[in-house]
């Protein structure tokens, strides 16, 4: 899949580690198994699914949810309590880690095929 943007670790255990995201959901946790795994060491982190984020290929936005679990993730130091849109250089905290959401694609550019005579589908291909 092309990216659509990309999680960096801005402070905490893995520093500096970049997470390339991707149409659809891509789930945040300490587990091997996760689209974004922080396995470098912070223990507040759950193994599965502490949180989520969907790119949306209809309307190139990105979004983050929690996962439900007991330790809380902040948005830009505000708790996350529901779904909420991310923007370039929103940073989220999950634990003792801070992430900053880098954007590749918005409404005025993305992998669109519309330029590529495809579907208007953000797909890689294979």
């Amino acid at each position: 899949m092309f990216p659509t943007g990309w999680l960096v670790v801005k402070s905490g255990p893995g520093r500096g580690a970049a997470f390339a995201l991707s149409q659809g959901v891509s789930q945040i946790g300490r587990g091997t198994d996760q689209t974004v795994a922080l396995d470098f060491g912070d223990m507040a982190i759950s193994r599965q699914n502490h949180a989520s984020i969907a790119y949306d290929g209809a309307t190139h936005r990105f979004h983050i949810g929690h996962g439900g679990k007991s330790n809380l993730v902040r948005l830009n130091g505000r708790p996350l309590l529901s779904t909420e849109e991310l923007r370039e250089g929103d940073e989220i905290q999950i634990g003792e880690t801070t992430l900053v959401l880098k954007v590749l694609c918005t409404p005025a550019f993305n992998w669109s095929s519309t330029e590529a005579g495809g579907d208007g589908h953000d797909v890689a291909i294979a």
